[in-house]
């Protein structure tokens, strides 16, 4: 088998250059011919013109091998035939692949190279994403995705004369009938085969959306079949719209939201940091529904994609980015820092810890903790820890503020920060923090069941008052509650947790 030259050290003193390996894949002309190839350790900053693929690793377990001066090494059924497709037939191909060009065996080199991966989807030439061969309807799915991408043109086009002549401003009705009179020309299932490609394993995997960020000139390929990958996503505008229709996976709206705000005067903005999703909190909750191999990947995979990772001192309360210091760590938090020693549990907990230090030191990070079944205390990852690579269970609210409870006034819940987080830092996996007593329970409702329609959340919310209070909720009781407010609005905003009670709690308060 192939071993490994190591990469450069990294120096004691000065910076050190992002040392990673290229791939130079031998020309081939047929299936039945080996793969071939040389890997050279490069500085990405200044490596020769490469390519970057992007793709899914597929089933573990080698199928097949590429021979790198003349030792084999394992390749798995996925990148086997991304390598046939990408293979020249008389000249060398330059490409940089993570299966191949890290040491996956050498935990230290992972750590690092990780920390590399945005440089190198920066400086490549060009990114490949490999969605798979072609099976499946793929044909016709790219027939359909290059009909509505010339709707799409067609209705900026029109948007941007909009803008111009206010008086000829296109409307949705218009819109609609150009997208039925496209799909209605394309032959049948042409819709169910486009949404067949975009429910493709690769949509859905973590790491790919850093390299799709990242790098210039994404291409779309399926073993021929070649466009532009930014305009097949932006057509997911059109199936949005066919929802009903077809079975639309809950990622795709992330790829809509990327595609969207890499449009010149585009408004969706989660944030001003450039290449950035938002905070991290955010991206991982954004992102609960895409998956990794390794649970570890939840959390690295968007250190690149998040403002933290981006902007180390937007991490700290306090810090400052030496530019020369030998390591890429400076600046970054240990949490934040990709560490493939440690264990699932202990990177949790680290980023749980750091997101309950970090400034304003609230306990936001609690919002986000979603439990599937009761929390055993033998759990390797503790109840207070959100587990970010489980399945979304609950759609979280944005822009709920604090994590708080009860009324008490600033310099009160200042202290109370402060002080949980040096009390928590004492204690690994416990959450340990000093709190004050703002009551005493007396009464517990029933779990509440939350329908879809509004009278069962209205039917849910009146039950539970029922079990609370000796006395209806409708007509409206007239009583008060502890901070001034009326006593009904204070519940629904108590029971919801957020906008949705405060809305209902709105409607309570027009309406005495």
């Amino acid at each position: 088998m192939y071993t490994y030259q190591p990469l450069p050290a990294i120096a004691q003193h000065g910076p050190t250059p992002p040392y990673t390996r290229v791939l130079y894949l031998d020309p081939g002309n047929g299936d039945d011919e080996p793969f071939c190839g040389r890997l050279d350790v490069v500085n990405v900053e200044s490596a020769p013109p490469f390519e970057a693929l992007s793709y899914t690793w597929g089933a573990p377990g080698p199928t097949g091998y590429i021979w790198i001066d003349g030792n084999p090494l394992p390749l798995g059924a996925n990148l086997e035939n991304a390598l046939a497709s990408l293979r020249l037939r008389n000249e060398v191909r330059c490409l940089w692949i993570d299966a191949l060009c890290i040491d996956q065996s050498n935990m230290e080199e992972r750590s690092r190279q990780v920390q590399y991966m945005r440089l190198v989807y920066q400086h490549c030439s060009r990114v490949v994403v490999w969605l798979g061969s072609k099976t499946g309807g793929a044909d016709l799915a790219f027939q359909t995705a290059r009909s509505l991408i010339d709707i799409s043109n067609l209705m900026q086009e029109a948007g941007e004369q909009s803008v111009n002549n206010p008086g000829e401003r296109i409307n949705e009705e218009i819109i609609n009938d150009m997208i039925d009179n496209t799909l209605s020309g394309l032959p049948s299932g042409s819709l169910h085969c486009l949404n067949d490609l975009f429910n493709r394993e690769y949509f859905c995997r973590s790491w790919v959306v850093q390299e799709i960020i990242a790098g210039p000139k994404p291409l779309a390929k399926c073993d021929e079949l070649e466009m532009s990958f930014l305009d097949l996503v932006s057509i997911l505008f059109f199936i949005g719209k066919r929802r009903q229709e077809i079975n639309m996976g809950p990622h795709l709206h992330v790829w809509y939201d990327i595609y969207s705000a890499t449009q010149p005067g585009s408004v969706i903005r989660m944030t001003d940091i450039k290449g950035s999703l938002g905070p991290i909190v955010d991206v991982l909750e954004q992102m609960r529904d895409f998956k990794a191999t390794d649970p570890r990947d939840k959390v690295y995979a968007v250190i690149g994609v998040c403002d933290e990772g981006i902007h180390p001192i937007l991490s700290l309360t306090h810090n400052y980015v030496n530019s020369h210091s030998p390591s890429l760590q400076a600046g970054i938090p240990d949490a934040l820092i990709p560490d493939y020693n440690k264990d699932v549990a202990t990177v949790y907990i680290d980023l749980a810890r750091y997101l309950i230090k970090k400034a304003p030191m609230t306990l936001d990070v609690l919002s986000y903790i979603q439990h599937v079944k009761e929390p055993e205390p033998s759990s390797e990852c503790p109840s207070w820890v959100p587990k970010w690579f489980e399945p979304r269970t609950y759609q979280k609210f944005r822009g709920m503020g604090n994590y708080q409870a009860g009324f008490c006034k600033t310099p009160v819940l200042s202290g109370l920060f402060q002080s949980q987080t040096l009390r928590a830092l004492a204690h690994p996996r416990h959450l340990v923090l000093e709190g004050f007593q703002v009551g005493i329970v007396d009464k517990v409702s029933d779990a509440l069941l939350f329908g879809s329609s509004g009278e069962e959340k209205i039917g849910a919310i009146m039950g539970a008052w029922l079990q609370l209070f000796s006395f209806p909720m409708v007509p409206r009781p007239g009583y008060s509650y502890r901070a001034g407010g009326p006593l009904d609005v204070a519940f629904c905003k108590a029971i919801t947790a957020g906008p949705t009670g405060m809305r209902f709690g709105a409607l309570l308060t027009e309406a005495s």
